[in-house]
């Protein structure tokens, strides 16, 4: 059996003009995520990220792990790349074991994740069966309250995702799992270019959020890793919004 080094709060930064810039550095949320306007681009379904014209930040330079997973694992699905590989790589840091499902065309992308999960020190497992304690977190989307007319059966998947997540979080509470969402607003994807949005939409899209840009994979990832932790404990069927989003109006419950 493979053996791994303990988790370590140490993973290296990014830094900007000499500084380490970590999801704890203090700045503006409008500059201080990189402001992406990528040009008209489109490639085939599911989409991968080399064949972006800018790859998404998945906070793989960023994100800094303080323990808050330690002897947790978790199944991520579609975690080769955008929010899925940033939740991946987070909670890895955080000290959770980490399995991923993706597709067969998006190996390249998901070797690269499990590298970093691996880098972690941390390994792949599977899910016997959830305890008490346990946390689903669904991932639904602005277009699950405001749909686009391009986007009917994504939209549709997106408000069967919060129905679903409603239901599920009160058939689970009784036995000790919380059941929470993530919906985000338009996040620079690979999906973006394999049809998430026209071509000629990509340069202004983000335009029309409170912070006038794109999202970033790793501003879903934020929301995401802070859900299992045991002290959201009573959290429990709540949607939470990330960063670079329109604001939803009411609750998931």
């Amino acid at each position: 059996m493979r053996t791994f080094k303990p988790l370590t709060p140490t993973i290296s930064a990014r830094t900007v003009l000499g500084m380490a810039i970590t999801q704890y550095t203090f700045g503006n949320p409008v500059t201080r995520d990189p402001d992406i306007t990528p040009p008209e681009q489109h490639q085939d379904g599911p989409g991968v990220e080399d064949a972006q014209s800018s790859a998404p930040d998945v906070g793989e330079d960023s994100y800094v792990g303080a323990g808050r997973l330690t002897g947790r694992k978790a199944l991520i699905t579609g975690g080769d790349s955008g929010i899925g590989a940033a939740v991946a790589i987070a909670f890895a840091r955080e000290g959770a074991d980490v399995a991923i499902s993706y597709l067969a065309s998006e190996q390249e992308d998901a070797d690269r994740t499990i590298r970093l999960i691996e880098a972690a020190g941390r390994k792949a497992v599977a899910l016997p069966h959830l305890a008490p304690g346990s946390t689903i977190i669904n991932t639904s989307s602005i277009q699950g309250y405001t749909p686009s007319p391009l986007l009917v059966d994504y939209a549709s998947t997106k408000a069967a995702i919060n129905t679903f997540s409603k239901a599920l979080a009160q058939q689970l509470a009784p036995q000790g799992i919380r059941v929470n969402v993530v919906a985000p607003g338009p996040i620079w994807t690979p999906l973006q270019t394999a049809g998430g949005q026209p071509p000629s939409a990509l340069p202004t899209t983000g335009e029309e959020t409170a912070l006038g840009r794109w999202g970033s994979p790793q501003n879903s990832r934020r929301l995401t890793c802070s859900s299992p932790h045991p002290s959201r404990v009573s959290s429990w069927g709540r949607r939470s919004t990330s960063t670079g989003e329109c604001p939803i109006p009411e609750p998931l419950l």
